[in-house]
């Protein structure tokens, strides 16, 4: 089925998650690796202190923002 103003454009791809990257994930939701599939292994690894290439932030509210 075509989706109105899907590009087919994978969401990783979108969000700017490149294989390799260091992804530091705050508050997902809990289908959040679902939601990136096919997201291989090595496209993306877990939060490192030193070499965070991403950060991905959820929040329902600005003021949790401010402290994140």
């Amino acid at each position: 089925m075509h989706m109105a103003g899907y590009s087919g454009t994978p969401l990783q791809s979108k969000l700017g998650i490149r294989a390799g990257f260091a992804v530091h994930v705050k508050d997902a939701p809990s289908d959040y690796l679902e939601l990136l599939e096919p997201l291989r292994k090595g496209d993306a690894q877990r939060l490192s202190s030193t070499t965070t290439d991403l950060v991905h932030v959820f929040s329902a509210r600005k003021a949790e923002l401010a402290h994140s």
